[in-house]
């Protein structure tokens, strides 16, 4: 079973990575159930709005132009 980050990233992959790189390289993208819900200038700025928007676990964020590093539930509890 895929985790959310994990289907995130590939939907990021296939839809949404040619236009946000050309558009919006080096900010990030908040993903949630694999579309695009806003960019944000650092990763700090995503993680707060991903948690107030969704709760832990239900959301990922992607570096534009980077490659993911995934990490298990960023150290939030368990669900």
């Amino acid at each position: 079973m895929a985790t959310e980050a994990l289907k995130n990233f590939r939907a990021y992959k296939r839809k949404y990575r040619r236009k946000l790189e050309s558009e919006h390289k080096g900010k990030v993208a908040l993903m949630h159930d694999k579309k695009v819900v806003g960019i944000y200038n650092d990763c700090d700025a995503a993680f707060i709005a991903g948690g107030a928007m969704y709760g832990k676990n239900r959301f990922s964020f992607q570096e534009i132009g980077k490659e993911p590093i995934f990490v298990s539930k960023l150290g939030m509890g368990r669900r």
